[in-house]
């Protein structure tokens, strides 16, 4: 697979549940590839799993999430076999490595809750 960069704009007000799916098949099965999970940590945090179909390979620390109208951004990036994901610049993974999934291009987004809220969306594949 190409380098990839996604950038997602969530609402500052609650804790987003969100999955974003990297080097998926683009068909039947949503969770099919990569998945990137940002959900609700103890009262008053976020964390990230990346997991490959149902299996855990990497989580990180609890970050905390202060609420507001500041909006937050989740940044994911994949090149050469290396993954790093943040949230407004603060590591939740921080180069890890992943094994590519060959033929797989598809890249999808799915949020679940009432209270996730995307406010924008910035995708690129290419250069680091």
């Amino acid at each position: 697979m190409v380098n990839l960069r996604v950038d997602v704009e969530l609402d500052g007000a609650a804790r987003p549940k969100l999955g974003l799916t990297f080097q998926g098949e683009g068909e039947d099965d949503a969770l099919s590839g990569w998945n990137l999970l940002l959900l609700p940590a103890g009262r008053d945090g976020v964390l990230a799993r990346l997991e490959r179909y149902d299996r855990l390979v990497y989580q990180s620390d609890k970050i905390p999430w202060e609420k507001g109208d500041k909006n937050r951004v989740l940044s994911l990036r994949y090149w050469d076999g290396w993954c790093s994901a943040a949230i407004d610049d603060v590591p939740l993974l921080d180069r890890v490595s992943i094994d590519p999934i060959p033929e797989r291009h598809s890249v999808g987004l799915t949020t679940w809750g009432p209270k996730t809220t995307i406010h924008s969306l910035e995708f690129s594949r290419g250069p680091r």
